[in-house]
């Protein structure tokens, strides 16, 4: 499979309500590749001015790996390079017996 952004925009253009690019766009950045490559593309696309829906991320550590505070900085580091707002927020995951 052949990615580029310009068939990340053809998708949107698809798959997301014909309003979507007066919207803003909030990208749900785990610091994994997905979200990355995701993120990156996006911001490809404002720079060639082909898109200018306004980009933010958001960052949730669940804490549930050691590494989950390097992923929330990775993150926050990844935005600030890039000009992106993030929201971080580190959440306490409970686990409870039902029944």
């Amino acid at each position: 499979m052949t990615f580029s952004p310009g068939s990340l925009l053809s998708s949107l253009n698809s798959l997301l309500p014909d309003d979507w690019q007066q919207r803003k766009l909030l990208i749900a950045l785990s610091g994994g590749m997905d979200s990355v490559v995701l993120l990156h593309s996006l911001c490809a696309l404002k720079t060639q001015g082909k898109l200018s829906n306004p980009l933010s991320a958001v960052h949730i550590n669940h804490g549930l790996q050691t590494q989950a505070d390097d992923w929330q900085q990775h993150c926050e580091e990844l935005c600030d390079q890039l000009g992106v707002p993030i929201h971080s927020e580190a959440v306490e995951v409970v686990v409870s017996a039902s029944g």
